[in-house]
């Protein structure tokens, strides 16, 4: 087995323990993950693993990856032969700003990653993962990615008990405008994307908050994960090379 370990930089350090990149044949067929006050996320290059939560839970399978939050019961994970990821390892309090919800609704649920950020994106960052050069790369890129996954509630908070979750998400705002100027000189732009409502399984557009939802929006309807990719895209590639420091709100007019 390789494992290769990074403690983040600033700010991510506050957040999270270490990212680590596993792969190989691992010398057991199953690993209990006890119940702790921290979080996990994995990226999955591999095969698909499985994950069992507690005796009476079915065994569920994981093919692009999954988040598990402050587990309360131990987890069972078995790993296929070999096995290849890359994984996150989130201190007690350290998730919600990469997550489109509030980290407890998640508690002792684990949920792909798709079913977090949308299959659009998720499919761009494992493939940008599996083409990097070594693990050492890999690393860098999740670091990267990690750093700049926003939300519109930084802007505005309609509903209680977000007040932590924009407190994390309106911290990225400053970090992409001082980021955009450090860097600027080395020709890297740095934006931030700012998703609202996307349909996605944990957020569905018919789901029971959607009519609620859809009126604080001026177009009245969630964003498909595509929307939010095309902006991504966009500041990615070669037709935003001028933009850096900027904030974008993919959310239908929520935020104005």
């Amino acid at each position: 087995m390789e494992y290769v370990s990074r403690v983040p930089r600033p700010p991510l350090d506050g957040l999270i323990d270490d990212l680590y990149y596993l792969a190989g044949t691992p010398p057991y067929p199953r690993l209990t993950l006890p119940p702790m006050p921290a979080a996990l996320l994995i990226v999955n290059l591999g095969a698909p693993f499985r994950v069992r939560g507690g005796t009476d839970v079915e065994t569920t399978g994981y093919a692009d990856g999954c988040v598990i939050t402050t587990p309360t019961r131990a987890f069972e994970f078995g790993y296929p032969r070999p096995t290849r990821s890359v994984g996150v390892h989130v201190k007690p309090w350290g998730l919600a700003p990469f997550l489109p919800m509030p980290a407890a609704e998640l508690r002792d649920r684990p949920v792909t990653l798709e079913q977090v950020w949308g299959r659009p994106a998720v499919a761009d960052l494992r493939d940008r993962l599996a083409t990097a050069d070594g693990p050492h790369k890999m690393l860098a890129l999740l670091e990267e990615e990690l750093v700049n996954i926003g939300s519109n509630t930084a802007e505005r908070a309609v509903f209680p008990g977000f007040s932590l979750y924009a407190m994390s998400k309106t911290a990225l705002i400053g970090l992409t405008k001082a980021l955009g100027r450090e860097l600027g000189g080395r020709a890297i732009t740095v934006n931030l994307v700012n998703p609202g409502a996307t349909d996605t399984e944990l957020n569905p557009a018919d789901g029971p908050n959607a009519d609620t939802i859809n009126g604080f929006t001026a177009l009245g309807h969630y964003a498909q994960p595509a929307d939010v990719a095309a902006a991504v895209a966009f500041l990615a590639g070669p037709d935003g090379r001028y933009v850096t420091g900027a904030t974008v709100n993919v959310d239908g007019g929520f935020t104005i």
